[in-house]
């Protein structure tokens, strides 16, 4: 179906502008030229105001993407926002020194779905110990979300260290992408199948910043001496 894609674009961009002066030139002549002016506009908007509105939107959102840092502090360890494995929780102590990481394990028995809250930390030989908790010790949480809409023609990957009690961010990395508004959507989707491998996304106009998708959560939260 992807050999179809570039006609369909094709009729749609070039055949729908024809199509939209054709109609104004028609009214013009047949009733007067302003109500022409008026059905070549409203007939544009029609076709591409959605398209246009998209755009300027995703660029908009893409003045804040990117990599920031807003404060730094001194912690022992942390909550990890999504799901985590034990071999995960040992990366981060062995990786990069915290003395311990919360968060929610997920298993399954017999199809069932249980998640129980856990406080990982390292023994003297190096191995893990998972503790069973009812509430975490952390200040913060470290957390991610990939491809969430935020509008109906934008979505977000987002990566974020904040403070559980305020809310406060610590630091955030984060880009935005659109597939376009209703008509690009349909497309794409159905010529390319997937719901977001097609889209155009930002990652943010000021690049100096640390790129913190590979350096989180320890960009912000530095292990306590």
């Amino acid at each position: 179906m992807f050999l179809f894609i570039i006609p369909a674009l094709f009729i749609y961009f070039v055949g729908g502008f024809v199509l939209c002066v054709f109609l104004g030139i028609f009214f013009a002549r047949k009733i007067s030229i302003l109500l022409g002016i008026s059905v070549f506009f409203t007939s544009f908007a029609q076709l591409y105001g959605n398209e246009i509105y998209a755009n300027r939107q995703w660029k908009t959102m893409c003045k804040e993407a990117g990599s920031h840092v807003y404060k730094q502090v001194y912690v022992n360890g942390f909550m990890h926002g999504n799901e985590i494995t034990s071999e995960e929780a040992k990366r981060y102590m062995t990786s990069y020194g915290y003395k311990y990481v919360e968060g929610v394990e997920v298993r399954y028995y017999r199809l069932n779905k249980i998640e129980a809250l856990y406080r990982y930390s390292l023994d003297k030989n190096g191995e893990i110990i998972r503790e069973a908790i009812s509430e975490p010790i952390s200040k913060f949480v470290y957390r991610w979300e990939s491809n969430k809409y935020i509008t109906p023609y934008i979505y977000r990957s987002r990566i974020e260290v904040a403070d559980i009690k305020t809310g406060e961010l610590l630091g955030v990395d984060q880009s935005f992408a659109t597939r376009g508004g209703i008509i690009m959507s349909w497309l794409t989707k159905n010529f390319f199948g997937d719901d977001v491998g097609s889209a155009q996304s930002c990652r943010g106009m000021d690049r100096s910043n640390i790129l913190m998708s590979t350096l989180l959560p320890e960009t912000t939260l530095e292990v306590e001496k």
